[in-house]
């Protein structure tokens, strides 16, 4: 799956958070993670998080995916196109070990 974010910075007094085909609670919850774990600054931003292809997210892994999608974003920067990130993310900013690692990378590889 893909992940894509676009982070810019609000047109209003609070920031607008918007995901598809993943949990906004969950959305928020990283959000506040990396405002407070790193050097991003969101608080003013508004954030929409999409999982292409109309997929619908319930893995904590995916939590690394969106975060590198919304840190590379809020930056300006590109991930590289056969980048695969996964991993569940902690609310002190650790990357949490996931179930069945083998399967995940011998499935990245099918499609990089």
């Amino acid at each position: 799956m893909e992940v894509q974010a676009l982070v810019n910075k609000t047109s209003y007094g609070y920031p607008k958070r918007a995901a598809s085909g993943i949990d906004l609670n969950r959305i928020n919850l990283l959000v506040a993670m990396l405002e407070k774990r790193t050097k991003l600054n969101l608080a003013d931003q508004d954030i929409y998080v999409n999982i292409v292809g109309g997929l619908r997210l319930q893995d904590p892994a995916a939590d690394l995916a969106v975060c590198m999608a919304i840190g590379s974003a809020a930056k300006g920067l590109k991930l590289k196109r056969n980048a695969v990130v996964f991993g569940e993310i902690g609310l002190s900013g650790e990357i949490r070990h996931v179930p069945f690692i083998d399967k995940r990378v011998a499935e990245a590889k099918t499609w990089v």
